[in-house]
Formats: structure tokens, C-alpha cells, sequence
């Protein structure tokens, strides 16, 4: 897919904010883990829903022919942090113990955190891919080729995080990962800043 501005023309900033708030309707109202998270906890909804629509705010009051690209690296960034909270809640008690003593944080706060802001992360992935992919609702290609892009990128940063669990284990005991280790590392970055990228950009691999 080649390079397109996926934000339709005569769509204003009130119109997609609208847009925005319905797709964030639709995930409370869902079967996903974030939907039944915010049936649990509706105090958290109005705030992620509050903080969600205050970002997207400042994102679309910059100039519109930067939208597109603005959303897409927003749409990265809670993808990556969406894969890194799913990563962090599969692993045990040790693993999460080395986690975080290589990231310099308390392994508690880490715990606490990553228990409540999935939700945030999933609901927001899915109000930026709403937003854009809003064009001719008898179309889909944009769709599939967005999907495309955000499933490879979510792949590396899957790897991403077993390379730094990996590293965090190693520094655990006292050594490094092997040289293999270390150029299979090379790589994973490599492959995760070219996925990032083609996001951004709206490219999808062939």
C-alpha cells in the first residue's frame, strides 16, 4: 500500500472527536479484557475516556496535513505499550522481580501500574485505528492494510520484550547474554524501528 492521508477531508476536529467517543463507547460496551476491566472499575472509564480525549485534542490541533502522521505514532506508541503490559502480566514472580530491578523500578509500583493501564492502552489503540481508518465505509482495503502493519509491529515488539526479559535474567545473574543473544537483539531493534516506521508512514510490507 502506498503512502495515503488516512484522515478524511471535511472532517473537523469536533467531528472526530465524536467519532473518537463512540469508538471508546463501543470498547466499554464490549466482551474484550478493558470492557469488563471498566464494568469493574467505571471510575477509571471517565478517566482513561478524559485523558484519551484531551490527547487526541492537542494531537488534532496541530496543522491537519500532519494528523495522519501525528495519529499513526500515537497509535505506535499505545501499541507498544499495550504489547508490554500484556508481556509483563504473563510473567512470574521472579521474572517480574528481574524485570524490574533492570529497569530500576519497584517491582510493586510495576505490579499496580500494569494491573490498571492495559485497559487505557487497548482503548486508545482502538479509538486511533477507528479514527484512522474513517473513509468510505464500502471500503476495507485501508483497513486490512492498517491491520497488517499494527499485527508485524505488535510481533516486534513481542520480541522486543523476550530480549529485554533476556537481558534482565542474564544481569539477574551476574553475566551478559551470549553474542548470539546480542545479534539476535541487533536485529529484533532493527526490525521493530522498520515496522514503526512503515507504520507512520502507512506503508504495508509486501
Amino acid at each position: 500500500m502506498g503512502r495515503h492521508d488516512d484522515i478524511p477531508r471535511g472532517l473537523d476536529r469536533h467531528a472526530l472527536l465524536a467519532i473518537a467517543e463512540q469508538a471508546f463507547r463501543k470498547v466499554r460496551e464490549g466482551d474484550s479484557d478493558a470492557a469488563r476491566h471498566y464494568r469493574r472499575h467505571p471510575q477509571f472509564a471517565g478517566r482513561d475516556w478524559a485523558a484519551i480525549r484531551n490527547d487526541l485534542d492537542a494531537l488534532l490541533g496541530a496543522d491537519a496535513a500532519q494528523h495522519a502522521r501525528l495519529l499513526r505514532g500515537r497509535l505506535a506508541t499505545c501499541i507498544e505499550s499495550l504489547v508490554a503490559v500484556q508481556y509483563y502480566r504473563t510473567l512470574g514472580a521472579q521474572d517480574r522481580d528481574d524485570y524490574a530491578r533492570f529497569v530500576m523500578a519497584d517491582r510493586d509500583a510495576m505490579d499496580e501500574h500494569y494491573r490498571y493501564c492495559g485497559a487505557h492502552y487497548f482503548a486508545y489503540s482502538w479509538v486511533l485505528e477507528t479514527i484512522v481508518c474513517v473513509r468510505d465505509p464500502g471500503s476495507t482495503a485501508d483497513a486490512r492494510g492498517l491491520g497488517t502493519m499494527q499485527s508485524r509491529f505488535m510481533t516486534c515488539c513481542k520480541d522486543y520484550c523476550a530480549l529485554i526479559m533476556e537481558v534482565a535474567r542474564a544481569r539477574a545473574c551476574g553475566g551478559h547474554i551470549s553474542e548470539e543473544q546480542a545479534d539476535w537483539g541487533r536485529w529484533t531493534i532493527a526490525f521493530k524501528e522498520q515496522a514503526r516506521q512503515r507504520l507512520l508512514e502507512g506503508d504495508a510490507p509486501a
